[in-house]
């Protein structure tokens, strides 16, 4: 079940341990889900937060964020400038 579990993760980075658990119920395994939550976090495959590192070189920075639900952008920019 743990070798299977870690095969997902691998294969499908972004998923959480919720998406892990749908997908294993498709192949025909029968567990909990929070029984899938706490395999997740024992085998260290929970997804991490991403954090913004500061642009050392000094260099202005454009990031456009997030996509409407049919994939258009939504528009939002965000913009960083270390030259402050």
């Amino acid at each position: 079940m743990r070798g299977q579990i870690r095969n997902l993760a691998a294969a499908r980075v972004r998923y959480g341990y919720d998406q892990l658990y749908i997908l294993l119920q498709l192949e025909g395994w029968r567990m909990n889900h929070k029984r899938v939550y706490r395999l997740d976090r024992e085998e260290g495959l929970s997804m991490r937060a991403l954090t913004l590192v500061d642009n050392l070189a000094g260099e202005s920075l454009d990031i456009e964020v997030g996509h409407g639900l049919r994939g258009e952008p939504s528009g939002l920019k965000v913009h960083y400038d270390n030259n402050d």
